[in-house]
């Protein structure tokens, strides 16, 4: 695979600004075909665990590719992350993008 001229060597940035890391044995690599959400892993390593379904990382700023651990924050569900989200300094309901 490495010597495919697509390789990005096993990272994308997805049309909605998420970065993706090659994570062939995670438990979430299945859903993104072998791809997690670079902020899911680093939100793991910061806990000591995998996220349990339904939690999910979520940018205190807003900026999707800032993965840093303090700009993440551990969300129970997608009802907290919409939550949170509309309070973002980036949401969109707050008239900047």
């Amino acid at each position: 695979m490495q010597a495919n001229a697509n390789w990005k060597g096993g990272r994308y940035t997805s049309p909605r600004g998420y970065v993706y890391v090659r994570a062939p044995g995670h438990p979430r690599a299945a859903i993104y075909r072998g791809y997690v959400k670079r902020a899911t892993l680093v939100l793991e390593e910061s806990l000591g665990r995998y996220l349990i379904p339904p939690e999910l990382a979520h940018h205190r700023n807003g900026i999707k590719d800032d993965d840093s651990p303090a700009n993440l924050l551990l969300c129970a569900n997608q009802g907290e992350h919409r939550r949170l989200s509309a309070q973002s300094p980036l949401s969109p309901s707050k008239g900047t993008t």
